[in-house]
């Protein structure tokens, strides 16, 4: 079980207006590669696509939708993760956008 909170900002520039991220959590890196992508569940951080911030991934599948997009590129926000047990909740700036069991 975990909570986990941090501020996030998407930076304003060339570089990042296609900016993809997130806050991996109950996750480990491949066993065969430790430097890939880490097995387990993402929080997007991301403005630029319909899985935009608050979307929950497992390995390459969203696999919960956030119901608004509440960021915006160059300003600051919250993000909360939530994992107890099965269920997962994601909040953004105090605003529960994905809800997920597993």
């Amino acid at each position: 079980d975990l909570e986990v909170k941090g501020m996030f900002r998407i930076a304003v520039t060339e570089e990042g207006k296609n900016a993809n991220s997130g806050l991996y959590f109950r996750a480990n890196p491949p066993a065969d590669n430790v430097n890939g992508y880490p097995e387990g569940y993402e929080a997007q951080i991301c403005n630029s696509q319909e899985a935009h911030t608050g979307w929950l991934w497992k390995p390459g599948k969203g696999v919960g939708k956030a119901s608004k997009l509440l960021t915006k590129d160059g300003e600051w926000f919250v993000m909360r993760v939530k994992a107890v047990g099965p269920k997962i909740e994601i909040f953004i700036n105090d605003e529960l956008v994905t809800t997920y069991e597993d």
